[in-house]
């Protein structure tokens, strides 16, 4: 196994927002270094990236710079899904990070009609996105395999995922996308510290949140997420008229009538006490349309968000984990790295010290590697 790791030096791309790593997969599909079907991707991430832009069309898929504009950190995956060039994921996550629960899952992702890409995966995570189809409305439909596993501190958890990957390395014919988001490690939540003086983060749970208790009360996954998608245009609205009238504080007395179509008194409390509280804390600088994207990627609390500030330990336990686990694995097709500084899901000099170890431990793992820098500004 030793001489398949040096047949040729493995493009390691590292990049800060993560879906800039996509553009560098696509180019090495296009030079055919990569295979253009059926690849096999290992997710190294705190979050799943397995959301869809709403409305991604696939005339966006086929159009590299309108694909591009398109995606963002939560969305970069699933395009690559649907044109076929990955067929396989593994997510490996670290123990902090809830929002799919750990098995093997078989969906597909394909072009609705209403609403462009979407995955039939009537799962918590997919349809508080609005990402979510049944099989049956889904047009030219692309499967996925998709593997959660969560790593523990226990040798054992990375014993058993190097088997896994390894036989599925041998049955993708080796062509695979080895992934590490830096935020793997040390994961912050960029939304809780945002307008803390007006507790902002904690009046959008009460008012966002959206449960498996939630969901269990529809008759069909699908009706569960047009009340979700119907909610979230709502409040999409409601911010859109806070952006263009909070300037002059009068906007308050109105607040009753554009929040009519909230049938929720709690829900309807929630807002206008946060309302109040940033307009008081901040006045004129708060950035509403921000507020509700903040809110928008809250739902069930036992599935929020990850942030947890790991300990020097810990971060050490996870670096071995990694370490241990491309110790005797393939090399790759290409190696991408993401920092997430900028969007500050982890801090930058704890970035600056994870990059300086994880590549050092892709050098000694696979030893013919050449480093594209590629994080001071975005590539497309």
């Amino acid at each position: 196994m030793t001489g398949r790791k040096k047949d040729a030096r493995i493009p390691l791309h590292i990049v800060d927002y993560h879906n800039d790593a996509l553009g560098f997969i696509l180019r090495l599909i296009g030079s055919k270094k990569l295979n253009f079907k059926d690849n096999l991707l290992i997710h190294f991430d705190s979050h799943p990236d397995l959301l869809v832009e709403d409305q991604l069309k696939k005339s966006h898929i086929y159009d590299p710079e309108a694909l591009y504009e398109k995606v963002n950190i939560e969305t970069w995956i699933l395009p690559m899904v649907f044109a076929g060039h990955v067929s396989e994921i593994v997510w490996i996550k670290p123990k902090w990070s809830t929002q799919i629960d750990d098995g093997r899952y078989e969906f597909h992702v394909g072009e609705t009609v209403d609403n462009g890409i979407k995955i039939s995966g009537p799962l918590l995570y997919f349809i508080s996105g609005l990402a979510y189809a049944p099989y049956e409305k889904l047009n030219e439909p692309s499967k996925l395999t998709l593997h959660v596993i969560t790593w523990s501190s226990s040798k054992e958890d990375i014993i058993n995922t190097q088997s896994l990957v390894l036989q599925l390395i041998k049955n993708h014919n080796e062509s695979y996308i080895l992934d590490i988001d830096l935020d793997f490690f040390y994961t912050l939540n960029p939304f809780i510290e945002m307008y803390k003086n007006a507790n902002m983060y904690d009046h959008l749970k009460h008012i966002y949140k959206f449960t498996s208790k939630d969901l269990s009360s529809f008759s069909s996954a699908e009706l569960a997420q047009n009340k979700r998608r119907e909610f979230i245009e709502k409040m999409e609205t409601f911010f859109r008229y806070l952006e263009e009238k909070a300037e002059n504080s009068s906007f308050m007395s109105n607040l009753d009538c554009k929040l009519e179509g909230i049938k929720d008194e709690k829900i309807v409390g929630h807002i206008k006490t946060l309302i109040k509280e940033l307009f008081n804390s901040y006045s004129n600088e708060v950035d509403w349309g921000m507020v509700h994207i903040a809110g928008s990627t809250i739902d069930d609390e036992a599935r929020e968000v990850p942030h947890h500030p790991s300990s020097n330990d810990e971060m050490d336990q996870y670096i071995n984990h990694l370490k241990m686990f491309l110790n005797d694995i393939y090399k790759p097709k290409i190696i991408t790295i993401a920092r997430s500084s900028q969007d500050d899901y982890c801090p930058s000099h704890i970035a600056d010290m994870l990059q300086e170890r994880i590549v050092k431990i892709i050098f000694d793992s696979f030893t013919e590697v050449t480093v594209h820098n590629n994080y001071e500004q975005a590539i497309q």
